[in-house]
């Protein structure tokens, strides 16, 4: 469906860019009035606030008044009036004529006339022969303070269309975008199970509802939806994306790494959010100015404390805090400026800026999905390195006796196993110290690495203990050639160092078959000691 939206809509977009005819800029208000007729109203200039301080004047019921045009409009050149959107339960439209007449546009509660976004509020104007001198607005349940039909222009119906078609793109596009973020990030939970995996796709989900709201994709199965109902549920959304986008930030960074007071910082600016979001889906009449002002003050002061916690992270130590800060530090500032903004300019919204929190919120998860590969990155190098850890030998870097024995039972195909141990190694403690003991273990596994064979298995199974684990078909000669590769080094102190082995072939490829076959090369290690030590021991066929 967004491939079939975006293919009618892309012609729009590459057609030359649609130049707006007439701004209106800010019309002449009047609250109160509500019984008044428009056709007496509309004549009547004087009541209106024409000054620059009208965008004060707001009520139950509030009037805005474009007067002084004289737009002529022809059949075959449709002409539509338009705004930018604001909060407000329903609204009228009048156009007066140049010969008197008063002409009904009609009545909108989901945006005027336009079916397929919220962006804006349209109406076509009347062409009956005689130029439009003024246009008369009646809005009931108003919550704006930058005013009435803001950002008010007339424009042609052709360019109005290619608006119309950007528009559809763009949210078709953003929509697309968050739509396979969210399946990708899902799927990735479903297999990786972490938390901030989670959290992301439920922000991604906020975000995905925003981005159908703008689009008006909620009007066909909502139809009476009004437009300051959209708008609440568009800051619902951006409050638990909000909401979701902490949540994934306190689980991204490592624990260690957050302030302990991290949740005491952050909740309650959250929960003043998402409560004042809340409040308005529940009755969006209800202390409005002062709800809105706690929606803004509450996700400023959450982004706020997702910087401060982000950059006290990283300074403890965190990489992953500078990595979520590189990313989101950017976004998370436009937020900020977007969120005073909001509360503090009496500034009309162009389209762009209308429409910012939704692109500010898409870039965030495109840099999200960034963060979390990133982090699912380090993560598994971490889960890598500690089953390394869990198979290695500390000292010498060998597998341990476990991992050497479980490599030992991979295949069921004849195998030779050689097991090892340094000649008097307790003496070697005993005169020299545990320190050259530890050096001569470490040296010795070294050497057991440069002269076993390629694809040979190395590992040290305890104490001075060692084993190797090659194909059966490899030379027998191995333990020799350890014999005398340890006979001829250098070890620490001068110390003469000498080792006894013992070697067989087995078949291993089960628990019982690694038992019987390193029972039978410790046995011929045991005959190499009784020997007379520093000398291999060979059995042909481990004990079945």
């Amino acid at each position: 469906m967004l491939l079939a939206v975006a293919a009618i809509a892309f012609p729009a977009v590459a057609a030359p860019a649609p130049t707006i005819e007439i701004a209106l800029g800010r019309p002449c208000a009047l609250a109160g009035a509500a019984n008044e007729r428009p056709e007496k109203l509309i004549g009547q200039r004087a009541r209106f606030d024409c000054s620059i301080d009208a965008d004060d004047v707001y009520g139950p019921v509030t009037w805005g008044l474009f007067d002084g045009l004289n737009v002529a409009v022809k059949p075959d050149h449709p002409l539509l009036f338009r705004h930018g959107p604001h909060p407000f339960q329903s609204q009228r439209a009048f156009a007066r004529l140049a010969d008197g007449r008063v002409i009904d546009l009609g009545k909108s509660v989901t945006g005027g006339t336009m079916a397929l976004s919220s962006a804006v509020v349209s109406y076509d104007l009347p062409a009956l022969g005689s130029p439009v001198t003024a246009v008369l607005i009646r809005e009931e349940g108003m919550q704006h303070q930058r005013g009435i039909a803001t950002e008010a222009f007339i424009i042609s119906g052709a360019a109005a269309a290619r608006i119309d078609g950007q528009l559809v793109l763009l949210f078709a596009v953003l929509a697309g975008i968050v739509f396979a973020l969210l399946f990708f990030n899902a799927a990735l939970y479903a297999t990786l199970r972490y938390r901030f995996i989670l959290a992301n796709c439920a922000a991604n989900a906020a975000i995905l509802l925003i981005s159908l709201t703008w689009a008006g994709s909620l009007l066909p199965f909502m139809p009476n939806l009004a437009l300051i109902d959209q708008i609440s549920v568009m800051q619902f959304g951006i409050s638990v994306h909000l909401a979701f986008s902490v949540l994934f930030m306190l689980s991204f960074i490592e624990r260690e790494h957050l302030h302990r007071w991290a949740k005491w910082i952050i909740l309650p600016p959250i929960a003043l959010g998402c409560t004042a979001a809340a409040m308005r889906l529940v009755d969006v009449q209800f202390q409005w100015e002062r709800v809105d002002v706690a929606f803004y003050v509450g996700l400023a002061a959450a982004n706020l404390a997702k910087l401060y916690l982000g950059i006290d992270a990283m300074r403890r130590g965190s990489r992953a805090a500078r990595i979520f800060l590189m990313f989101l530090m950017v976004p998370t500032l436009l937020g900020l400026v977007r969120l005073v903004w909001g509360v503090t300019s009496n500034e009309p919204a162009h389209i762009f800026v209308a429409i910012s929190p939704t692109l500010i919120m898409v870039a965030s998860a495109l840099l999200d999905s960034l963060a979390v590969s990133w982090r699912i990155s380090v993560l598994r190098d971490e889960r890598n390195q500690a089953f390394e850890m869990a198979e290695t030998d500390l000292m010498t870097g060998l597998y341990n006796h476990r991992a050497f024995a479980a490599r030992a039972m991979i295949g069921d195909h004849p195998k030779q196993l050689v097991v090892l141990d340094i000649d008097r190694f307790k003496a070697i403690n005993d005169n020299f110290g545990h320190q050259v003991g530890d050096a001569v273990i470490i040296q010795l596994a070294d050497l057991l690495r440069a002269t076993a064979p390629a694809d040979a298995v190395v590992g040290r199974l305890g104490g001075d203990e060692f084993a190797i684990l090659t194909r059966a078909n490899v030379s027998s000669g191995v333990g020799e050639a350890i014999r005398h590769a340890v006979a001829a080094a250098a070890f620490p102190q001068e110390i003469s160092v000498s080792v006894s082995i013992g070697t067989t072939l087995a078949s291993i490829g089960s628990e019982q078959q690694w038992s019987d076959a390193y029972g039978a090369a410790d046995g011929a290690l045991f005959q190499a000691k009784r020997g007379g030590r520093n000398q291999v021991s060979e059995v042909a066929v481990a004990a079945a």
